[in-house]
């Protein structure tokens, strides 16, 4: 038996350590110990969402059955509704149109302005074109709108899991062209076709030629797509079957399970335009969808040390196999292995839990050049068993803009039918149309019910 339980502890050492170096799409969190304890579930989310988190928890069920259904929906915005929302509201193809109309003098040479600049819709104008600059500017870093919706069902029956999880993360960001952000615009006079740049801050006027409109127009960019907002997500159904068995050693107790799981996908993927307001941005989106099926290999283990029983480390890598889902333009949408380690400790005769997570992959995110890697832990306090009182702390390690995540969730009513409720919200705060709001955020309703 020593031996058969060396051979497992050191094949899934090698295969949870080759994803240490990979990047994947992260966790979406869902269930609510783990949404509402700092993200930590890979040691604690036992019954029916370990199939998710670690199927090796289905080893250690507390109950016979348990069944939970969990709609929520989670949000991360920075750096850019905004923005584009006040460029809708200005439009930058009509004022670029507003700006070609003017009656330039002096056109063959360089046009002054001096016969145009003393009407209101001249000084509007001028507003207008540099408001468009500032905005632009203020997106050409990092920026990014993501919303994830789902529903979920997990059921655990004894060792096995199942579920249905209906999972969504769709992300829009504006790609700025760093080259092309002056105002230059062609113009119809007596000469033929000119280019002309305008200044806002400086109130000038300069000819230009085509091949400078090429390199350097903001409205050439726009046009030709290398100014605009891209949008990305992928809706799918994961089904999994999970399974796992408990090894009792005197070296202590160690839970080994591993998961299939079906997952069919409709993949999105379109360019709007950079002034498009922000919820019109996924308008048409079905026109863009592909779809597809793959499958995820996900494994996992956990531990019991002999001295403290009650302490459990586990560690889970998820789609070992690198499931691809086909995109609409012949690409291919990869989730990529990723791997996360939890603790987990009860005292108090089981009323009282502490958990932590801590991803050990830094995992791409939908939104372009954003990456996560979340570290959390919370406590639950159950000192009954129709009443759960649950907060912790995450922050994405990986980066700055979330700053830390605060979690809470509350249940209550019989262990054949309970009502739960768990959220997050960043620290961090954005600002739209004059108020602040968490830049990035989650709640999830859930009904469960446990048996035997």
């Amino acid at each position: 038996m020593g031996k058969r339980i060396s051979i497992i502890i050191c094949a899934l050492t090698i295969t949870l350590g080759s994803a240490l170096t990979c990047t994947a799409a992260g966790f979406q969190s869902i269930g609510y110990n783990a949404i509402s304890m700092g993200g930590a579930g890979v040691a604690y989310t036992s019954g029916s969402y370990a199939a998710y988190y670690n199927p090796a928890l289905l080893a250690s069920h507390k109950y016979g059955m348990e069944i939970n259904i969990s709609p929520g929906v989670g949000f991360r915005e920075h750096n850019l509704a905004d923005h584009i929302d006040t460029l809708a509201d200005i439009g930058i193809e009509e004022t670029m149109n507003n700006l070609s109309s003017l009656n330039f003098p002096g056109i063959e040479t360089a046009a002054s302005g001096s016969e145009i600049t003393t009407s209101q819709e001249y000084t509007t104008l001028r507003e207008n074109l540099s408001t468009i600059q500032t905005e632009l500017g203020a997106m050409s870093g990092s920026n990014g709108l993501e919303v994830a919706p789902g529903v979920t069902v997990g059921v655990q029956v004894r060792n096995l899991g199942f579920g249905i999880y209906g999972l969504s993360d769709v992300a829009a960001s504006a790609i700025i062209d760093p080259q092309r952000l002056d105002i230059v615009v062609p113009v119809e006079s007596g000469y033929g076709q000119h280019y002309v740049q305008y200044d806002p801050a400086a109130d000038t006027f300069t000819v230009r030629d085509e091949e400078y409109y090429e390199g350097n127009s903001l409205e050439y960019a726009v046009q030709e797509q290398t100014t605009t907002i891209h949008v990305i997500g992928l809706t799918y159904l994961e089904i999994p079957v999970a399974y796992a068995h408990k090894f009792e050693t005197s070296f202590g107790d160690l839970s080994v399970g591993g998961a299939f799981k079906i997952m069919s996908g409709n993949t999105y993927k379109m360019y709007r335009p950079v002034d498009t307001e922000s919820g019109d941005i996924s308008d048409d989106i079905d026109d863009y969808e592909k779809k597809s099926t793959a499958f995820g290999v996900d494994a996992g283990v956990l531990y019991n040390p002999p001295v403290l029983n009650n302490l459990s480390l586990g560690m889970v890598m998820k789609n070992i196999n690198t499931p691809k889902f086909d995109v609409i333009d012949g690409s291919e949408l990869e989730f990529k292995p990723m791997a996360r380690f939890g603790a987990a400790y009860s005292a108090i005769l089981d009323r009282l839990t502490f958990a932590m997570d801590m991803d050990l992959t830094e995992n791409d995110g939908y939104i372009p050049g954003y990456k996560e890697r979340y570290m959390g832990g919370g406590v639950d306090f159950h000192p009954f068993s129709w009443l759960s009182v649950r907060a912790g702390l995450m922050k994405n390690i990986a980066e700055s803009d979330e700053g830390t995540m605060m979690t809470a969730g509350f249940g209550f009513g019989s262990k054949w039918f309970q009502f739960d409720v768990a959220g997050q919200y960043s620290t961090d705060e954005g600002h739209y149309k004059g108020d602040d709001y968490p830049r990035s955020g989650r709640v999830q309703v859930s009904l469960v019910s446990k048996w035997f």
